[in-house]
């Protein structure tokens, strides 16, 4: 029998919004592994625990959750380890606005100085960050629970309808 080995991981708290409507729970990621390697890598079920489930009344300690269910990911808080930084290049932020069939989440993207928006989604055909956001989220079952500004959106691109770069302020 293979001999099991352990990896140490960081609690990652999050509002998620899914058809369904949001849910909070908390990932546990790989200890040196960037948020965006973990979620995206090739798995159907991401496991969250402490999940709050809509219309349900009390945590529940484990939950797997079908990973494409995820359409937007908004963690409590901002940290180093949600992507890697961009150094090849220069690093450019660009505002963009995503059409998600919930509604519009605006944001920047960060990306290599000399990328356009298309090629960067091309390259990023999970869950792409986008920072510095607002939202107007028509579908959402209840708006209460969803932050209409936040630090930080993680989008499934899978859930994207389209998207545009919009014109710096």
């Amino acid at each position: 029998m293979p001999k099991q080995t352990w990896v140490n991981k960081r609690r990652m708290a999050a509002h998620i919004y899914m058809e369904l409507g949001w849910m909070t729970g908390a990932f546990h990621v790989d200890e040196g592994r960037y948020f965006t390697e973990w979620i995206n890598r090739p798995v159907g079920f991401i496991p969250l625990t402490d999940a709050l489930i809509p219309k349900h009344e009390q945590a529940i300690p484990f939950f797997a959750l079908q990973k494409d269910a995820a359409h937007l990911i908004v963690p409590n808080e901002d940290d180093d380890q949600l992507e890697p930084a961009i150094t090849p290049g220069g690093k450019a932020s660009r505002p963009i606005s995503c059409l998600l069939s919930l509604g519009v989440v605006n944001g920047e993207v960060h990306m290599i100085s000399n990328m356009r928006v298309s090629d960067f989604l091309t390259h990023h055909p999970g869950f792409f960050i986008l920072r510095n956001c607002t939202s107007s989220l028509w579908q959402s079952k209840e708006p209460a629970s969803s932050p209409p500004v936040a630090p930080v959106v993680i989008i499934n691109a899978h859930h994207v309808i389209g998207v545009t770069e919009m014109s710096a302020p």
